[in-house]
């Protein structure tokens, strides 16, 4: 999250942070800030709840946004507040494709344990079969 709003983060010539607690301060502000809104976003892209959670959600996403663009975010930082919410976009897009991604697959391996599962049953039933015959 840090890289993303790297104007804020203070770096120093040789890479390293500066010692100035209020640049810390305000880069954590406006990172938190960020990780709200982008957690905000992919539980307002849930299909699972309520109108009553949709619209909480939905009052704080309004809130964030109208931080971003307040005199007191301006104060904290130098990062245009649009080109902020949209990475944040981007950045919730990207961790909500990857999460489907991640689920999509739990889904495929438990189809082929169960598949392997089916098939062992049935190899055992065969195996059964064929020594009760002899």
């Amino acid at each position: 999250m840090e890289q993303m709003i790297g104007a804020v983060i203070p770096w120093g010539l040789n890479g390293t942070a500066r010692d100035d607690p209020y640049t810390d301060l305000a880069s954590a502000v406006v990172a938190q800030a960020a990780k709200d809104y982008i957690k905000i976003l992919r539980k307002l892209w849930k299909k699972d709840i309520t109108v009553q959670a949709r619209r909480e959600l939905f009052l704080g996403k309004l809130d964030l946004e109208s931080f971003f663009h307040s005199a007191w975010y301006e104060m904290l930082t130098d990062v245009d507040p649009d080109f902020l919410l949209s990475k944040c976009n981007c950045t919730a897009l990207e961790q909500e494709k990857e999460f489907s991604r991640k689920q999509a697959e739990k889904r495929s391996r438990r189809l082929v344990d169960k598949q392997k599962n089916t098939t062992t049953e049935q190899e055992e039933k065969v195996h059964e079969t064929r020594q009760s015959i002899t």
